[in-house]
């Protein structure tokens, strides 16, 4: 059945016309990220070299770990006339395997020396391939000169003196301790300043003394905001420590009755003589989220998580005998794809054994929704609805991550709990009830 799954896709691909269309192909091949899908991809970017999209089906190959897929990106980025998009796209690849190519790292010196034509992010993937490749201190002028370009954008500005802080940290900072009278000169200092928010230390205590004294109104703003910040949590620090070593794992009671759930799922599953064995593998994936969620990377983190949960089944349950027509029926509007996808093949066996389902299938679907749209952050229309559907988009927009979380995993927890009562006991006869 996967197989088949993958083999449409993969004629979707082939037979679609438009390129915004193979984009969102493109995007649901890259949920599974199967190795089979590479080549398509190769034919579909050379398909649509000259769209304005092309650089999505580079970005696409990236995630595909195969030396297929490596040697071509590889190809792509030392080929002199590859378009300085399609270079940057494909220059992870050089990066992820260290490869130093004279022509990629001579491409990637000219891109820096025209700081107005690059965006900060162009510049993050070519300094990142020229660190791999021990090439950028040779050529860190250019960082500094970007730094110092009043005409750059600040964003590019960012990067720029982000990357030489993260090289060394201590040689970035003497630069401009030495070279002072360029700080206020090209308003370097609002640069350094937003930058030097998350660093501490001597050098950079110096630098803020001397923005302090001789900075713009706005640079001295900033630091002195970070200072009283810091002077605030300085005086709360070890009244924040008691209150998370409280509040550390405060979803333990919830991830605990999901287990409990899970068992007496698989407990009602298996004395069910239509059923016969356990639905809910044994997993602990949700062991991380019994710590409080801080940050939206621990929200991306139990999405995954979730959603590991919410697909994975025995395979016994694609043994529903239902044909698409018939399941038509059953689901009404669901596309002959999605016959094989794991959600529908739970909701086909289930109906299949006289379960009763209601309209949102216990709430897995919606579920669902939100760890599919992380995947893919750039829709940005998707994500919302996710968020709405789950109820969690002001606790999203608030940066509520706790309360984020929490909600979650309410939302698994009564899924669960709607299958469980779904689930009627039924014994063979003669069996001890």
């Amino acid at each position: 059945m996967a197989n088949e799954y993958e083999g449409n896709l993969i004629a979707d691909l082939y037979a679609t016309e438009n390129d915004e269309q193979a984009v969102k192909v493109l995007r649901e091949m890259d949920e599974t990220s199967n190795t089979v899908f590479v080549s398509a991809i190769i034919a579909a970017f050379k398909k649509y070299r000259k769209s304005y999209k092309s650089h999505w089906f580079l970005l696409s190959l990236s995630n595909y770990k195969s030396s297929h897929a490596i040697d071509f990106l590889n190809r792509i980025a030392q080929d002199p006339t590859s378009s300085d998009t399609e270079f940057i796209f494909s220059l992870s690849s050089l990066t992820l395997e260290k490869i130093k190519n004279a022509s990629a790292v001579e491409r990637c010196k000219k891109i820096l020396s025209e700081p107005l034509e690059i965006s900060a992010w162009e510049l993050e993937r070519v300094a990142s391939y020229l660190i791999a490749v021990d090439e950028l201190t040779n050529i860190d002028h250019h960082l500094y000169e970007i730094v110092n370009n009043n005409s750059v954008e600040k964003d590019i500005r960012k990067n720029a003196l982000l990357v030489l802080m993260q090289m060394n940290s201590s040689k970035c900072l003497q630069y401009f301790l030495d070279n002072k009278e360029e700080i206020r000169l090209n308003r370097t200092d609002i640069v350094i300043s937003e930058i030097l928010k998350n660093w501490n230390g001597t050098l950079v205590e110096k630098i803020e003394d001397y923005i302090l004294s001789e900075g713009s109104d706005r640079a001295k703003e900033i630091i002195s905001a970070k200072r009283s910040s810091k002077k605030r949590s300085d005086a709360v620090a070890i009244a924040k420590k008691a209150e998370s070593n409280v509040d550390m794992f405060s979803n333990g009671d919830i991830v605990i009755e999901i287990v409990d759930l899970k068992k007496s799922i698989n407990l009602r599953a298996m004395g069910n003589v239509e059923i016969g064995f356990p639905l809910l593998p044994d997993s602990d994936r949700l062991v991380s989220a019994m710590k409080t969620a801080r940050n939206s990377s621990d929200i991306v983190e139990l999405a995954i998580s979730l959603r590991s949960l919410i697909v994975t089944y025995p395979e016994k349950i694609s043994q529903h005998g239902f044909t698409y027509e018939q399941a038509l029926e059953i689901i009404p509007g669901m596309e002959e794809r999605e016959l094989t996808t794991p959600l529908f093949r739970l909701h086909l066996f289930l109906h299949s054994r006289s379960v009763v389902i209601p309209g949102d299938f216990f709430g897995f679907r919606k579920l669902n929704v939100f760890p599919n749209k992380v995947a893919h952050p750039e829709d940005d229309a998707g994500f919302v609805v996710a968020l709405k559907k789950n109820y969690i988009y002001d606790l999203y927009a608030a940066e509520d991550w706790k309360g984020v979380q929490r909600k979650l995993l309410e939302n698994y927890r009564d899924a669960l709990i709607k299958l469980r009562d779904a689930l009627p006991i039924r014994s063979a006869p003669g069996e001890v009830q």
